[in-house]
């Protein structure tokens, strides 16, 4: 039978409470207990996001705010976009949160941001740069390089006086899908243009309250019950897994008796000399009463002497 020495257990007992008390305080959060600040505020707003990362602006702002009342700061905001003619691209407000994400000339830049940097409780302010070698991009070139090509056909179809008319067609058609190019790379670059003449802004704002001595109080009894309760579940998993492991272990130790494959253990009864093992002969061996008589030659007892051999 495999047994364990007292101290191995009383060291498995040990890492077991230690390992479920480790386990119990990362999950539960009970080393915040005493902490009375306010929580943060988690903005799920996963579009705006998505928005603003798909907007290419040159330059890009991102500025985080606390205020106290939203709908206080989003009347300021309102100002401010009144103020120089901002039209915002996305904005969402909720209970507990305020995103906006808009744009303004460079031109504005100085006064834009001196009054959003004066908006109560500017809590941080990111700066984030578009990829540059979108904005290197010469378009103009190819722009030049179309009209060339649209003047050529151009050309050849007022000479066309020996051309079918299905080679005009031709022509014209191919002289239209230019045209439609050059018109796209014109678009493209009003596009870039505008992007790097105008800055964008993602503006993030989260209520903040001064939680009550209730609410703290609250907090704290959820943390201890979810610490003792964690704490509980991981032991009783701790001490089914000791179990199991016992009873694998077992059960590999039986499966290798019926194999005859031999352990340390159960080999562990020395080398036999003649049917009789040498750890069995010499150390397990009880000792036996041994009496010996000592008699003259008249066959008469004269002393008598019992040992132990």
């Amino acid at each position: 039978m495999f047994r364990l020495r007292k101290s191995t257990k009383y060291l498995i007992i040990i890492a077991v409470i230690l390992a479920t008390g480790y386990f119990a305080v990362k999950i539960s959060g009970i080393t915040t207990i005493f902490n009375s600040s306010i929580p943060a505020i988690i903005i799920d707003d996963d579009h705006a996001e998505k928005v603003f990362e798909k907007l290419d602006n040159e330059k890009k702002i991102k500025m985080i705010y606390n205020a106290v009342d939203l709908k206080v700061f989003t009347r300021a905001i309102q100002d401010i976009y009144t103020k120089y003619s901002i039209s915002p691209q996305y904005s969402n407000i909720t209970g507990n949160y305020y995103v906006s994400i808009f744009d303004y000339p460079k031109e504005h830049s100085e006064e834009v941001m001196d009054d959003l940097r004066h908006l109560q409780t500017l809590n941080r302010e990111f700066l984030a740069s578009a990829d540059p070698e979108k904005f290197k991009i010469n378009i103009d070139d190819h722009i030049a390089n179309k009209v060339r090509v649209k003047r050529t056909l151009e050309k050849k179809i007022d000479n066309a006086i020996l051309m079918s008319d299905e080679r005009i067609s031709n022509f014209n058609q191919e002289l239209t899908r230019i045209q439609l190019e050059i018109d796209s790379l014109n678009n493209q670059k009003n596009m870039i243009q505008q992007l790097a003449d105008n800055n964008l802004v993602y503006l993030v704002t989260t209520r903040i309250t001064a939680p009550s001595d209730s609410v703290i109080q609250k907090r704290r009894f959820n943390l201890l019950k979810n610490f003792i309760l964690y704490y509980f579940a991981f032991l009783i998993a701790g001490i089914l897994f000791l179990i199991v492991f016992n009873y694998f272990f077992l059960f590999l130790l039986y499966l290798m008796r019926i194999l005859g494959i031999k352990t340390s253990r159960s080999s562990s009864g020395g080398y036999n000399y003649g049917g009789q093992s040498y750890r069995s002969k010499y150390y397990y061996r009880r000792p036996k009463k041994v009496k010996r008589i000592y008699k003259d030659s008249d066959g008469n007892i004269i002393k008598q002497k019992v040992s132990k051999e």
